[in-house]
């Protein structure tokens, strides 16, 4: 009796069981559905989700550059075509893409003497890791938003994050 094949992949992992003929073929997914996204919080409202992903739409790595193309093209422009700048502080957390030197010298550009981060104008509070309102409050609460339906595709994972937001 000959061992059973397994095919492997990055994403999929794919089983044949032999018996008499090759009758049963099952799929089983690797990973979950996952998508890399930003979202602000201020007084007022949740400042939409900015999904970072290449040119087919699949999710990507933060990196400083590409969080620092979102700050110039999609939260400066939010921000400014919503409310202004004037008296908003900016508030991150310590990793690596956002406390880059050139994504610092970005945001005290944007929020000149108004940066909570390591490396800003007010320093970011010692062992206090999980202190911004997205870390705190918002992934928890939409996760278990987002994932009730069961989503079946990125699309609609994506979707159900837009819907919440907007609620």
């Amino acid at each position: 009796m000959k061992p059973s094949p397994v095919a492997t992949s990055i994403n999929t992992t794919v089983g044949f069981r032999e018996t008499q003929n090759l009758q049963l073929i099952y799929e089983t997914s690797l990973h979950s559905l996952k998508t890399t996204l930003w979202c602000g919080i201020d007084a007022g409202n949740i400042i939409a989700p900015y999904f970072f992903e290449n040119d087919q739409g699949v999710a990507v790595t933060v990196t400083a550059e590409r969080y620092q193309d979102i700050i110039q093209n999609f939260l400066v422009t939010e921000i400014v075509e919503e409310q202004g700048l004037e008296d908003m502080w900016f508030q991150q957390d310590g990793a690596t893409a956002h406390t880059a030197r050139s994504t610092i010298q970005l945001l005290n550009d944007v929020f000149p003497r108004e940066l909570i981060s390591q490396s800003g104008n007010l320093a970011w509070p010692a062992k206090s890791p999980d202190l911004t309102a997205p870390d705190f409050f918002l992934w928890g609460f939409l996760e278990l938003k987002v994932y009730m339906n069961k989503p079946q595709t990125i699309q609609h994972l994506k979707g159900n994050i837009r819907h919440e937001i907007t609620i």
